[in-house]
């Protein structure tokens, strides 16, 4: 992927995302633009954070784009680069055990980082039922009912068993709802028109048997669904609304069926479970504005804001690292816009724009940023011989946000907008990509110019796993696939996992003692999930032959149990030496 002309190459949301509560009873809607498929395949990279319902990051997580799957740091970070995707519906996958899958759909543009930002959703039980006689589950805002004999295995067998039902309700009333809620606001409707979506209210529903396996609705018998409208939308929700699934396959919402309105409560009956939603549709536009401040520097990661002044449609959505915010808004509806600095939230841009009946682009628009907030950091970086670096890049880590630019001419340089002039100690990273050298540099700043060299020296970590399996070899390299590594545990435990981009079900995982500097591990977990769906798994002693503030090496050799998921008991041999980072 090749990094242009001194932006920063972190986007963090192109698409925006629509909370809609409209004030109108009834609505005309307009036809919809149809659904675009694969218009536009663009080679693209997506980077973000996974968190959890506390808003803290979550470690593990498998994250997967088309073919491709990596697995989060201890931050909750990822990172998945050049892949060909959808550019109108570039669709992230997350997958963590105890939680409902989490997804996010964005736009994407060819040679671009892209970031996005997950909160999963615990799958907490809210009651259970016999499946032979059915029965209704009173959960927080829905009860659900089923009928009786109404539940299958994945096999399409009849189970007979208790129905643990896993649900969590998605209040549009919720500040976080956009970041819960899977793939954005926008759907599928029964002519295949691409629509925006108003939501009144979204449920997650998982069936679980006596032992955890996933269940399925016999679709003869469909389950009720009896909503509750959040109490802020009960004076605008239609007498009627469609029903919506998540199609995590498209990666937007589809249009089945429809709910009536019984007092406060819309009532309908769904044939499978997922992610289940109450929308009445609108049109929508494509929208694009660029954010600069006074001297023509890109506002990156601010806020857009736009509020309908008729009604209380809303839409919101992160500048990527070029000040440029693309995505989808509401059709003739005259808007209030707001821009805002990143993290601290400062109001630096106010307009009214609109309405719109088609695409839309706003240009370049100047705003002012409140003084003393801008840090302009730049510096040179040269090579083991003192030459300049050609081509390369530098990037840092200020505010817990990371930030990515080119290195041209043997220079770099960042323009940040801070929310405070306190000093802070930041490290710059610089790679040159001809020696494949890379170097780095510390300095405290604050706010105003500060210059901060660069010497790229230092031989680039080869992150590997040599894996053999009762004879066999299986070979794990960075880049080509998926190398992590970070801590558990409050620190006390480092994990090291390796995984296939191809393949996201093959994956080698190691768990041990962080607190030790012993060259000898004696009990360390190690497990092997191949591409076939087996898995294996053991504890045996880990020989670590270097660790250092970078990097960190080791092996080991003992016998798996081959007994998952089949409950066998063979001893299946094997041995490993890796190399990773020290994280």
């Amino acid at each position: 992927m090749q990094l242009k002309n001194n932006r920063t190459c972190l986007l963090l949301l192109l698409a925006f995302f629509a909370i809609v509560f409209s004030c109108q009873k009834e609505k005309s809607i307009d036809t919809g633009k149809p659904f675009p498929g694969a218009e536009i395949t663009v080679n693209t990279s997506v980077q973000g954070r996974i968190l959890d319902e506390k808003q803290e990051p979550v470690q593990g997580a498998i994250v997967k784009l088309g073919a491709y799957s990596t697995v989060t740091d201890i931050n909750g970070g990822f990172l998945l680069e050049n892949i060909a995707a959808n550019a109108r519906v570039t669709t992230i996958h997350v997958e963590k055990a105890g939680y409902f899958s989490g997804s996010r759909t964005i736009i994407t543009q060819d040679e671009q980082l892209h970031y996005v930002q997950v909160e999963l959703l615990p799958k907490n039980i809210a009651g259970s039922f016999p499946a032979s006689a059915g029965g209704t589950v009173n959960a927080a805002g829905c009860d659900l009912v089923f009928a009786a004999n109404a539940i299958h295995k994945a096999d399409g067998s009849v189970y007979n068993g208790k129905v643990e039902v896993a649900y969590a309700f998605l209040n549009p009333e919720s500040e976080r709802f956009m970041q819960v809620m899977p793939g954005d606001l926008r759907g599928i409707n029964k002519q295949e028109q691409e629509v925006g979506l108003e939501s009144y209210g979204m449920v997650a529903v998982e069936l679980l048997g006596a032992s955890g396996e996933k269940l399925a609705l016999d679709s003869s018998k469909p389950a009720t669904l009896k909503l509750t409208i959040p109490a802020s939308l009960r004076a605008t929700g239609p007498a009627s609304i469609p029903l919506w699934y998540f199609n995590e396959e498209k990666g937007l919402w589809q249009e089945e069926g429809s709910a009536v309105r019984i007092g406060n409560t819309y009532v309908g009956t769904v044939r499978h479970f997922s992610f289940w939603n109450c929308d009445a549709p609108f049109k929508v536009i494509d929208f694009k504005a660029t954010i600069h401040d006074a001297a023509g520097n890109a506002l990156a990661y601010g806020l857009v804001e736009l509020q309908s002044k008729t009604g209380n449609m809303r839409a919101s959505a992160y500048l990527d690292a070029t000040g440029t915010v693309m995505g989808l808004i509401p059709a003739n509806q005259p808007m209030e816009m707001k821009v805002f600095t990143p993290n601290c939230r400062t109001e630096v841009y106010k307009a009214d724009i609109g309405p719109y009946s088609q695409a839309a682009d706003l240009g370049i628009i100047k705003v002012s940023l409140p003084a003393g907030s801008v840090l302009q950091l730049s510096g040179a970086v040269t090579n083991c011989s003192g030459q300049p670096v050609a081509a390369g890049f530098a990037g840092l880590t200020i505010d817990g946000l990371k930030y990515r630019t080119a290195i041209e001419n043997g220079s770099y340089s960042f323009v940040i907008n801070r929310c405070n002039s306190s000093n802070t100690n930041i490290t710059v990273s610089a790679y040159d990509s001809s020696s494949n050298k890379y170097g780095t540099a510390s300095l405290a700043v604050g706010t105003g110019a500060a210059v901060l060299n660069v010497v790229a020296c230092d031989n680039v970590v080869s992150q590997e796993f040599r894996f053999i399996l009762n004879g066999q070899q299986v070979n794990y390299t960075q880049p080509q696939d998926s190398i992590s590594s970070g801590t558990a545990q409050g620190g006390s435990y480092l994990e090291l996992s390796a995984m296939r981009k191809q393949s996201p079900w093959e994956e080698l995982r190691l768990s041990f003692r962080n607190n030790t500097s012993a060259d000898t591990i004696p009990s360390t977990f190690i497990s092997y999930n191949d591409r076939n769906g087996k898995r294996y798994q053991a504890y045996q002693m880990l020989r670590i032959t270097k660790r250092d503030n970078v990097t960190i090496e080791g092996s080991m050799t003992g016998n798996f149990i081959d007994s998952l998921p089949a409950g066998g008991s063979t001893l299946v041999p094997f041995s490993l030496t890796f190399k990773a980072l020290n994280r």
